[in-house]
């Protein structure tokens, strides 16, 4: 009988043990197979006993790992403490961005044994250096096309813009388990997220004109995990265009207070444009003191940025509420809060009603020769 039951707690164990080293839910490769969009996908052929893509289209080369046996993936690659390996898969003129892309790896990092705090997620240089720096996932840069420009000094930059849209992030890697780690771009959208656990992370928009898809030289590898310490891989996938990883804003909406002309400016920009359109926009305010009303709807019959303009609340100076909703096809598909407080302008500057800049009385703006 004792035997029995120390048998049926070991087995309790390994079960926990299991669930809780593995995402909750179905096998994760269930969600992570090989489509239209997908450049390559990285895995362990258990037939082989080493990493192959199962598209059958690229040769990947790895470094300092070797494969193991794994609970949840069944086999998997583990990098170890010596941070001198990598996964490289050669370009050779087969790797295309068309629309954007979307990197997406299943990481395993062993905390209790210190993984690497600067090791590279993917890097293709001249397209992209994505980093795993202190547990997080970070663009460092992703390049676009810039223009030409004309300078005086040799040690100025001479093309603009000059922005390489990096950010670090946010959230931090759990360790001790699989994590799904993610960085996607939208050429249509100009957006970058980065994603964990199919959470959004973070988010940059670009702001350049014109169409801006990423730059690639066909005579640059792509390398995966360069220097990473004590990390697990189950699968790496690299797609065409941006995949919807997890749940993303519809659009994006910013309000601006303009004291002057006593009105506040709501821009709507960034719309998915995978809703149907028309797109109803209604704007609320509401009054600190109890009543809430709509106070301005708008009919979006394209995916262009638009400026609505509303007028400021002027009441003791109270926080006001205003909010942004957006309808898609009968259903509410976006939503953004922001706080309004009817202040007056004050200081030595001034905008005149025909939006003439004035300092201390005197106009500086527009300038009367």
């Amino acid at each position: 009988m004792i035997k029995k039951v120390k048998t049926c707690v070991a087995g309790i164990a390994l079960l926990l043990s299991v669930l809780i080293a593995c995402p909750a839910g179905a096998n994760p490769l269930q969600n992570m197979q090989a489509d239209d969009k997908t450049i390559f996908l990285l895995q362990v052929d258990p037939a082989k006993n080493q990493l192959a893509d199962k598209k059958g289209v690229f040769t990947p080369l790895v470094r300092g790992a070797k494969v193991v046996d794994d609970q949840y993936f069944g086999k998997c690659l583990d990098f170890g403490d010596a941070g001198n390996g990598n996964i490289r898969v050669a370009d050779g003129g087969k790797i295309k961005f068309d629309g954007g892309f979307t990197a997406e790896a299943w990481l395993y990092l062993k905390e209790n044994q210190a993984p690497h705090p600067g090791g590279k997620f993917m890097v293709k240089f001249g397209s992209f250096y994505i980093l795993l720096k202190d547990n997080k996932l970070c663009n460092a840069w992703i390049t676009f096309p810039t223009d030409e420009i004309f300078t005086t000094d040799n040690k100025q930059l001479k093309y603009h813009p000059a922005d390489t849209e990096g950010f670090g992030g946010a959230v931090t890697i759990p360790a001790n388990r699989w994590v799904h780690l993610a960085i996607s771009y939208d050429q249509d959208l100009k957006v970058i997220r980065t994603w964990v656990d199919g959470g959004l992370d973070r988010t940059r928009y670009l702001y350049r004109e014109g169409d801006q898809p990423v730059l690639i030289d066909p005579s640059k590898s792509i390398d995966f995990l360069t220097g990473v310490k004590n990390i697990r891989v189950g699968a790496i996938r690299l797609s065409k265009g941006a995949r919807n990883i997890g749940e993303a804003p519809a659009m994006e909406a910013y309000f601006h207070q303009l004291q002057w002309q006593g009105k506040i400016a709501v821009g709507i920009d960034h719309i998915d444009k995978s809703l149907p359109l028309p797109i109803e926009a209604a704007i609320t305010m509401e009054n600190p003191a109890g009543p809430a009303s709509v106070v301005k709807r708008v009919t979006l019959d394209s995916y262009n940025r638009k400026v609505i303009l509303v007028d400021a609340p002027a009441w003791k100076r109270a926080h006001f509420t205003m909010i942004l909703r957006g309808y898609s096809g009968n259903k509410q598909v976006f939503s953004k809060t922001a706080r309004i407080a009817p202040v007056a302008p004050s200081g030595r500057v001034r905008i005149g009603a025909d939006n003439s800049i004035s300092v201390s009385g005197k106009k500086i703006f527009p300038l009367v020769l």
